[in-house]
């Protein structure tokens, strides 16, 4: 290389950094949902608990549909970030960012044009639960230095409650009731975050109660959806899956089909 000018390779460019890389392909393959209604659903299944994601938004199917949590991402696009207000002031908001940052923000009651996710415990028979069910959302991988949180809004002019907090490493959201319930989600930094997301609560006869974990992906900023759709190296040529029809053989005098004359062949004696 030139001096002064970076040396490439097929897996990097000039500009790419692990910060730039971060979240890179994860959302390949999955539905992305960016605005409208989701919960995050909990059920009984077998002596356990179950979890997927109730997709109402209409974005990939015209009804409402039940999917694993595996198959979708989030998308919280850029029209979503705004300063802290004086509601969000004082140290135990401080998974906020700093005031001039801003963060990224989906509020408790649906706005058009931003996913709205809640959680909804509505299915769980409390009368069988010792104390609460809980939403557990495990960080997986998640933008350097970023913090986030969950809260909701108080009774009577109070001020909100955080339900979640990652600079305490707070990563569960408590449910004590049965509910369908909307609460505020926040984001410090723009990227990829990936968790692994799970119910889990304590029967009263005294077992463990604990669904599958999924993976759950939200995408913060617009720039962090491109780089999540992006496969990453080596993975953009993926074989068909199973059962996918074989690429018909091109016609005689079709592009790639011409037939070569044949050689002449000796004559019979």
């Amino acid at each position: 290389p030139s001096p002064g000018v970076p040396e490439t390779t097929p897996e990097t460019t000039p500009g790419d950094s692990a910060a730039a890389q971060q979240g890179r392909g994860v959302c390949v393959g999955k539905h992305l949902l960016h605005s409208g209604h989701v919960d995050i659903l909990a059920k009984h299944q077998g002596n356990g608990l179950g979890i997927s994601l109730k997709d109402d938004t209409r974005i990939v199917d015209k009804k409402s549909v039940e999917r694993p949590l595996n198959d979708v991402a989030l998308v919280v696009r850029d029209n979503t970030k705004e300063k802290r207000r004086d509601a969000h002031q004082g140290e135990k908001f401080d998974f906020l960012g700093k005031q001039e940052d801003g963060f990224y923000y989906l509020p408790q009651a649906q706005r058009p044009g931003v996913i709205w996710p809640g959680y909804n415990t509505e299915h769980i028979d409390f009368d069988n639960i010792d104390g609460a069910v809980s939403l557990n959302l495990q960080p997986r991988d998640v933008p350097e230095g970023a913090t986030w949180g969950t809260f909701i809004d108080g009774q009577l002019g109070e001020l909100p409650t955080v339900l979640s907090d990652s600079t305490k490493n707070d990563h569960s959201i408590e449910s004590s009731f049965s509910s369908h319930t909307h609460i505020h989600w926040a984001f410090s930094k723009p990227g990829v975050y990936t968790f692994d997301a799970s119910y889990s609560a304590k029967h009263k006869d005294g077992h463990e109660m604990k669904s599958e974990t999924q993976e759950f992906v939200i995408t913060v900023g617009n720039e962090a959806l491109e780089t999540c759709k992006t496969p990453k190296p080596g993975a953009e040529q993926e074989s068909k899956p199973e059962g996918s029809p074989a690429e018909p053989a091109p016609a005689p005098g079709k592009p790639g089909g011409e037939l070569k004359p044949e050689a002449p062949k000796d004559p019979q004696p």
